[in-house]
Protein backbone atom coordinates (compact mmCIF):
# COMPACT_ATOMS: atom_id res chain seq x y z
CA UNK A 1 0.00 0.00 0.00
CA UNK A 2 2.76 2.46 0.90
CA UNK A 3 4.62 1.72 -2.34
CA UNK A 4 1.45 2.15 -4.39
CA UNK A 5 0.67 5.50 -2.78
CA UNK A 6 4.24 6.72 -3.37
CA UNK A 7 4.25 5.63 -7.03
CA UNK A 8 0.81 7.14 -7.67
CA UNK A 9 1.91 10.44 -6.13
CA UNK A 10 5.18 10.59 -8.07
CA UNK A 11 3.73 9.39 -11.39
CA UNK A 12 0.03 10.39 -11.35
CA UNK A 13 -0.51 9.67 -15.06
CA UNK A 14 0.62 6.04 -15.10
CA UNK A 15 -1.88 3.20 -14.81
CA UNK A 16 -1.54 0.79 -11.88
CA UNK A 17 -2.61 -2.82 -12.29
CA UNK A 18 -2.93 -5.04 -9.23
CA UNK A 19 -3.08 -8.82 -9.57
CA UNK A 20 -5.36 -9.54 -6.64
CA UNK A 21 -8.73 -11.28 -6.53
CA UNK A 22 -9.63 -10.06 -3.02
CA UNK A 23 -12.45 -7.65 -3.92
CA UNK A 24 -12.08 -5.05 -1.09
CA UNK A 25 -8.35 -4.75 -1.77
CA UNK A 26 -8.87 -4.58 -5.52
CA UNK A 27 -11.44 -1.79 -5.03
CA UNK A 28 -8.91 0.05 -2.88
CA UNK A 29 -6.26 -0.09 -5.62
CA UNK A 30 -8.76 1.10 -8.20
CA UNK A 31 -9.76 4.02 -5.99
CA UNK A 32 -6.09 4.77 -5.42
CA UNK A 33 -5.47 4.93 -9.15
CA UNK A 34 -8.28 7.45 -9.70
CA UNK A 35 -7.85 9.50 -6.51
CA UNK A 36 -4.22 8.89 -5.54
CA UNK A 37 -3.18 12.51 -5.01
CA UNK A 38 -6.32 13.33 -3.04
CA UNK A 39 -5.91 10.26 -0.81
CA UNK A 40 -2.28 11.21 -0.20
CA UNK A 41 -3.25 14.71 0.92
CA UNK A 42 -5.94 13.34 3.22
CA UNK A 43 -3.45 10.94 4.80
CA UNK A 44 -1.00 13.81 5.32
CA UNK A 45 -3.70 15.81 7.10
CA UNK A 46 -4.54 12.83 9.32
CA UNK A 47 -0.86 12.40 10.13
CA UNK A 48 -0.57 16.05 11.18
CA UNK A 49 -3.68 15.74 13.38
CA UNK A 50 -2.49 12.47 14.95
CA UNK A 51 1.32 12.84 14.95
CA UNK A 52 2.30 10.20 17.54
CA UNK A 53 1.51 6.47 17.93
CA UNK A 54 -0.72 6.97 20.98
CA UNK A 55 -3.03 9.49 19.29
CA UNK A 56 -3.12 7.37 16.10
CA UNK A 57 -4.04 4.33 18.17
CA UNK A 58 -6.77 6.37 19.82
CA UNK A 59 -8.20 7.15 16.39
CA UNK A 60 -8.12 3.45 15.51
CA UNK A 61 -9.84 2.42 18.76
CA UNK A 62 -12.54 5.08 18.29
CA UNK A 63 -13.22 3.79 14.79
CA UNK A 64 -13.32 0.20 16.03
CA UNK A 65 -15.77 1.18 18.77
CA UNK A 66 -18.10 2.77 16.21
CA UNK A 67 -17.94 -0.31 13.97
CA UNK A 68 -18.68 -2.66 16.87
CA UNK A 69 -21.57 -0.48 18.03
CA UNK A 70 -23.08 -0.41 14.54
CA UNK A 71 -22.70 -4.17 14.19
CA UNK A 72 -24.31 -4.95 17.55
CA UNK A 73 -27.26 -2.67 16.75
CA UNK A 74 -27.67 -3.95 13.17
CA UNK A 75 -26.91 -0.50 11.72
CA UNK A 76 -25.23 -0.02 8.33
CA UNK A 77 -22.29 2.39 8.26
CA UNK A 78 -21.61 4.38 5.10
CA UNK A 79 -18.72 6.51 3.90
CA UNK A 80 -18.92 10.15 4.96
CA UNK A 81 -18.92 13.16 2.68
CA UNK A 82 -15.17 13.68 2.42
CA UNK A 83 -15.37 17.08 0.70
CA UNK A 84 -16.36 18.65 4.02
CA UNK A 85 -12.78 17.94 5.12
CA UNK A 86 -11.32 19.62 2.05
CA UNK A 87 -9.32 22.65 3.31
CA UNK A 88 -10.63 24.78 0.43
CA UNK A 89 -14.23 24.01 1.39
CA UNK A 90 -13.45 24.80 5.03
CA UNK A 91 -11.99 28.17 4.03
CA UNK A 92 -15.03 29.04 1.92
CA UNK A 93 -17.38 28.05 4.74
CA UNK A 94 -15.58 30.35 7.19
CA UNK A 95 -15.49 33.19 4.62
CA UNK A 96 -19.24 32.87 4.09
CA UNK A 97 -19.98 32.87 7.81
CA UNK A 98 -17.72 35.88 8.44
CA UNK A 99 -19.27 37.91 5.60
CA UNK A 100 -15.98 38.10 3.71
CA UNK A 101 -17.72 37.13 0.46
CA UNK A 102 -20.79 39.29 1.02
CA UNK A 103 -24.15 37.61 0.54
CA UNK A 104 -24.31 34.37 -1.42
CA UNK A 105 -26.62 34.46 -4.45
CA UNK A 106 -26.05 31.08 -6.13
CA UNK A 107 -23.63 28.16 -6.00
CA UNK A 108 -23.00 25.81 -8.91
CA UNK A 109 -20.82 22.72 -9.09
CA UNK A 110 -19.31 20.66 -11.89
CA UNK A 111 -18.08 17.11 -11.23
CA UNK A 112 -17.41 15.36 -14.54
CA UNK A 113 -14.98 12.74 -15.87
CA UNK A 114 -14.72 9.54 -17.85
CA UNK A 115 -16.62 6.44 -16.79
CA UNK A 116 -14.99 4.82 -13.73
CA UNK A 117 -14.74 1.07 -14.25
CA UNK A 118 -14.93 0.45 -10.49
CA UNK A 119 -18.57 1.63 -10.28
CA UNK A 120 -21.03 -1.18 -10.98
CA UNK A 121 -24.01 -0.69 -8.64
CA UNK A 122 -25.07 2.98 -8.87
CA UNK A 123 -25.41 5.81 -11.35
CA UNK A 124 -23.66 9.14 -11.56
CA UNK A 125 -25.97 10.80 -9.02
CA UNK A 126 -25.05 8.48 -6.17
CA UNK A 127 -21.40 8.31 -7.28
CA UNK A 128 -20.73 12.01 -7.91
CA UNK A 129 -23.65 14.37 -7.33
CA UNK A 130 -24.19 13.27 -3.74
CA UNK A 131 -20.93 14.98 -2.72
CA UNK A 132 -21.82 18.36 -4.22
CA UNK A 133 -25.39 18.23 -2.96
CA UNK A 134 -23.99 17.82 0.53
CA UNK A 135 -21.45 20.63 0.06
CA UNK A 136 -24.14 23.03 -1.16
CA UNK A 137 -26.35 22.26 1.84
CA UNK A 138 -23.31 22.66 4.11
CA UNK A 139 -22.27 26.02 2.66
CA UNK A 140 -25.81 27.40 2.56
CA UNK A 141 -26.47 26.11 6.07
CA UNK A 142 -29.93 25.02 5.01
CA UNK A 143 -31.93 21.95 4.07
CA UNK A 144 -33.20 21.31 0.53
CA UNK A 145 -36.84 22.22 -0.06
CA UNK A 146 -37.28 21.25 -3.73
CA UNK A 147 -35.43 19.51 -6.54
CA UNK A 148 -35.71 19.69 -10.33
CA UNK A 149 -33.48 17.36 -12.33
CA UNK A 150 -32.80 16.22 -15.88
CA UNK A 151 -30.53 13.39 -16.96
CA UNK A 152 -30.26 10.08 -18.71
CA UNK A 153 -28.05 7.25 -19.87
CA UNK A 154 -26.20 8.14 -23.03
CA UNK A 155 -23.60 5.36 -23.02
CA UNK A 156 -24.50 3.13 -20.09
CA UNK A 157 -27.95 1.59 -20.18
CA UNK A 158 -28.33 0.32 -16.61
CA UNK A 159 -27.82 3.59 -14.70
CA UNK A 160 -27.80 7.30 -15.49
CA UNK A 161 -24.45 8.66 -16.71
CA UNK A 162 -25.28 12.38 -16.77
CA UNK A 163 -27.52 14.72 -14.78
CA UNK A 164 -28.19 18.38 -14.10
CA UNK A 165 -29.80 19.03 -10.73
CA UNK A 166 -31.37 22.33 -9.68
CA UNK A 167 -31.83 22.68 -5.92
CA UNK A 168 -33.86 25.15 -3.90
CA UNK A 169 -33.13 25.48 -0.19
CA UNK A 170 -35.37 26.36 2.72
CA UNK A 171 -33.56 29.70 3.16
CA UNK A 172 -34.41 30.69 -0.43
CA UNK A 173 -30.96 30.06 -1.92
CA UNK A 174 -30.45 28.17 -5.19
CA UNK A 175 -27.80 25.73 -6.36
CA UNK A 176 -26.98 23.75 -9.48
CA UNK A 177 -25.06 20.47 -9.74
CA UNK A 178 -23.76 19.14 -13.07
CA UNK A 179 -22.37 15.61 -13.16
CA UNK A 180 -21.47 13.08 -15.85
CA UNK A 181 -19.25 10.14 -16.83
CA UNK A 182 -18.95 11.37 -20.42
CA UNK A 183 -16.24 14.04 -20.23
CA UNK A 184 -12.71 13.11 -21.40
CA UNK A 185 -11.01 15.09 -18.64
CA UNK A 186 -11.60 15.17 -14.90
CA UNK A 187 -13.20 18.35 -13.48
CA UNK A 188 -14.09 18.95 -9.84
CA UNK A 189 -15.06 22.56 -9.21
CA UNK A 190 -17.44 24.79 -7.31
CA UNK A 191 -18.48 28.30 -8.39
CA UNK A 192 -20.05 30.85 -6.07
CA UNK A 193 -21.72 34.09 -7.16
CA UNK A 194 -22.03 36.66 -4.38
CA UNK A 195 -22.94 40.32 -3.98
CA UNK A 196 -19.26 41.31 -3.89
CA UNK A 197 -17.26 38.68 -5.81
CA UNK A 198 -17.10 35.48 -7.83
CA UNK A 199 -15.38 32.46 -6.26
CA UNK A 200 -14.00 29.43 -8.09
CA UNK A 201 -12.94 26.44 -5.98
CA UNK A 202 -10.94 23.56 -7.41
CA UNK A 203 -11.50 20.42 -5.33
CA UNK A 204 -8.54 18.60 -6.89
CA UNK A 205 -5.84 21.23 -6.36
CA UNK A 206 -7.58 22.75 -3.32
CA UNK A 207 -7.06 26.19 -4.87
CA UNK A 208 -9.47 29.12 -4.72
CA UNK A 209 -9.72 32.04 -7.17
CA UNK A 210 -11.62 35.17 -6.16
CA UNK A 211 -12.56 37.82 -8.70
Amino acid sequence: GSVAIHVTKKYPKIKIWVNDLYEPLTNFWQQLQHEGNYIYKQLQQLKSRYPDPSSARGLFLDAKKIINCASSNNVVLSVGHVERDNPAVNYVKKAIESGEFGKIITISSRRVSKYPERIKDVGVIFDLAIHDIDVLAYLFGSRISSVCALGGNFNYSEYEDHASILLEFENGKEGLCEVNWLTPMKVRELNITTTTCYVNLNYLTQEIEIE
